[in-house]
């Protein structure tokens, strides 16, 4: 999916200057140029110069932290972007509730179950 399908499809509002493939969304220090990440604490600003995100959401006030290479998507609550961009990259297994009825599962506790 393209960036620009990506922010269209989930309301992301932001300005972009690359529309680009996105294969996933990542932690900083382990993304690649295709992927997109965020950042929604001022701690996590080291990790920026040595990310190969191609794009982060970031917020206005710490955009200009953004290193060339990527795009600073800004957004007022980068949490809340990442977290609508991440209905793209639902696992299908997971929108039907009915599939896991025929696996089996171990109970780890009284309220939760591993299915295999």
């Amino acid at each position: 999916m393209r960036l620009s399908e990506l922010l269209n499809a989930y309301s992301i509002e932001t300005e972009f200057s690359n529309d680009f493939e996105v294969h996933a969304l990542a932690e900083l220090d382990k993304a690649t140029p295709n992927d997109i990440s965020y950042i929604d604490q001022a701690r996590y600003l080291k990790l920026l110069k040595d990310s190969k995100a191609g794009a982060v959401f970031i917020r206005k006030k710490e955009s200009s932290k953004v290193p060339k290479h990527m795009q600073a998507l800004i957004v007022d609550n980068p949490h809340l972007a990442f977290a609508k961009a991440s209905h793209a990259f639902k696992i299908p297994f997971f929108k039907n509730p009915e599939s896991v009825k025929d696996r089996k599962s171990t109970r780890l506790n009284s309220s939760h179950r591993l299915y295999l």
